[in-house]
């Protein structure tokens, strides 16, 4: 799933999209592990990530799905572009 954040303008239209990122979870379980999920967030789906750090809800979201192996990726461009601090994403280091 590419830039899923775009077309979501506040962190509780983002939460209700979260769950669609793990329906294939258990596809990954019967591949034996030759399946990955990886979201990669661009341009305004990188902004999706600053709400999760006083979210609960939306941390608790994409901590289960972390920890199911859902990887999630985002453009260092952007960041850069946006003047985005990495340390202001959840989840994501320099």
């Amino acid at each position: 799933m590419q830039n899923v954040g775009s077309s979501f303008k506040t962190a509780a239209a983002y939460r209700i999209t979260i769950p669609h990122f793990g329906r294939n979870l258990h596809n990954i379980a019967a591949t034996d592990g030759k399946v990955e999920i990886r979201v990669v967030n661009f341009a305004s789906g990188v902004t999706r990530f600053q709400p999760a750090r006083s979210d609960a809800k939306l941390r608790e979201q994409i901590d289960t799905l972390h920890a199911e192996g859902v990887k999630f990726l985002i453009c260092r461009n952007t960041i850069k572009g946006m003047s985005i601090k990495i340390e202001d994403l959840y989840k994501f280091r320099a």
